[in-house]
């Protein structure tokens, strides 16, 4: 807890005593924030007075392919701190208030949604090549590389054409060269440390477009929707991770409706729910691209993790995890 926090944003408990136990601290935190607090780590030797506490989300995971369904409690570590202090009315113990638990809790189960998608997208990245929304809107990307291919340098002048203004040119160009794919020297731009290296390994056109990709997507989607205004990637990416964190929740892989598929995204990103048709038609494409398998059938058809996607996604994925999750 920092001293910078203002009196009124701090939940002060009297105590009589500065020797507290661990369990009696534990059990007024618990008494004032709610019983899905925990102790997540012991003071240490150096700051014997300050308490690292955690919470459990509750997890409903439901396979509809199998009719199984499970609760899962899972503990994330580390979501505020609490310490015990003194000052002229005696000891006492300071604990964050619920507004600024609440959003540490968001913020850290944002973080660990996050490094899923990380995860997820070094696996399955390159396939989202094959699908014409995301294609067609890294063809500017696509552009560049290839000409520097062709030309070995290029300026920005050379792709400003139409309605492409020298701003956003600049944009692109600024992008591939934080990727690595370019460099710029004396003014022009040529291949960077990851684009040589694919050249020199005789690359297609082709893989240079996918490791384009892939790159772009290791850097974060979110960043490509701010700086580049490129959206269409991220609803496909929160669909896919909406069955492979569940998943990886539930040690199995879930068959899920487009309904439930709808209904995980919801609980995961707080998002609106989206039009059933909206999410069979991506669901679909994911299944057209391996990323799902399908099993139709009439009504519903239900849609699972590739098995040796999920079977690596959990091998990127679990070690990371075990950062956020006690």
């Amino acid at each position: 807890m920092t001293n910078s926090k203002a009196e009124s944003e701090i939940i002060r408990i009297p105590l009589t005593t500065q020797k507290v136990s661990t369990r009696e601290v534990e059990a007024l935190v618990r008494r004032t924030m709610g019983t899905s607090f925990f102790l997540s780590e012991l003071p240490s030797a150096r700051n014997e007075e300050v308490y690292s506490f955690g919470t459990v989300k509750e997890q409903h995971l439901w396979d509809a392919s199998e009719g199984f369904f499970k609760v899962r409690f899972t503990p994330f570590r580390d979501v505020f701190e609490t310490k015990v202090d003194h000052d002229e009315g005696g000891w006492h113990l300071d604990l964050p208030n619920r507004k600024f638990v609440a959003e540490r809790i968001e913020s850290k189960f944002g973080s660990f949604r996050s490094s899923s998608e990380g995860a997820l997208l070094g696996v399955i990245g390159g396939r989202f090549l094959r699908l014409y929304q995301i294609r067609n809107q890294m063809n500017p990307l696509y552009e560049i590389v290839t000409n520097v291919v062709m030309r070995n340098t290029v300026k920005a002048s050379d792709f400003v054409h139409g309605r492409r203004s020298k701003t956003k040119v600049n944009q692109y160009l600024r992008f591939l060269v934080e990727l690595e794919i370019l460099k710029k020297e004396d003014g022009q731009y040529v291949f960077g440390e990851i684009g040589a290296r694919k050249l020199k390994e005789d690359s297609s056109l082709e893989d240079l477009y996918a490791t384009v990709l892939s790159e772009s997507i290791l850097k974060g989607h979110a960043y490509m929707a701010d700086l580049l205004h490129f959206t269409h990637i991220t609803p496909f990416i929160r669909l896919t991770n909406s069955n492979y964190l569940p998943s990886y929740f539930a040690d199995r892989r879930l068959g899920m409706s487009d309904k439930d598929l709808s209904e995980y995204q919801h609980r995961l990103y707080g998002i609106k729910p989206k039009p059933q048709s909206k999410v069979l038609s991506r669901a679909s494409q994911m299944a057209e691209i391996g990323v799902f398998s399908v099993e139709r059938g009439r009504p519903v058809s239900l849609f699972k993790s590739s098995e040796h996607m999920f079977a690596e996604y959990v091998g990127r994925w679990k070690d990371k995890a075990s950062a956020f999750v006690a």
